[in-house]
């Protein structure tokens, strides 16, 4: 993994935790911390943990995925196409503006390659949500 808490523009239309990627793929993780109470397992907290993957599968497919393809189409320089983006700072919530590099191999790729991340402090999958890849963090290596 590469880069951490990108934003398109400081007027945070989406945000990016996580942007990595391999050889083929470029992967768009969001993670989602879980803080405890005595109440969490209610089917209504359930409900909402649902609605946040829910949020990030439509930010995925609609804006973020889009955005990238697009910064793709940047002509490449020294073998290295340049996004311009806004990061911020996740202790102290200040952010600037950033420019990332990924290589130009990228520059046609295809949209199935860019592959959403949902990682989740809770063991918990949701089979009716395909659109993006559900990870228990434990399970990441």
């Amino acid at each position: 993994m590469e880069l951490l808490n990108l934003k398109n523009k400081k007027n945070d239309t989406f945000e990016i935790d996580i942007l990595g990627y391999d050889e083929k793929n470029i992967y768009i993780a969001e993670c989602k911390s879980f803080h405890p109470h005595p109440f969490y397992m209610l089917k209504e907290n359930r409900g909402r943990r649902k609605l946040n993957l829910k949020r990030f599968t439509s930010q995925f497919s609609e804006k973020i995925k889009p955005w990238l393809i697009n910064g793709l189409n940047n002509k490449p320089l020294n073998g290295y196409i340049t996004i311009q983006c806004y990061q911020q700072d996740i202790r102290t919530k200040k952010g600037n503006s950033f420019q990332f590099s990924l290589p130009e191999r990228f520059m046609n790729i295809s949209p199935k390659k860019i592959i959403g991340l949902y990682i989740t402090q809770l063991n918990e999958i949701f089979p009716d949500i395909q659109s993006v890849h559900q990870l228990y963090y434990k399970d990441v290596h």
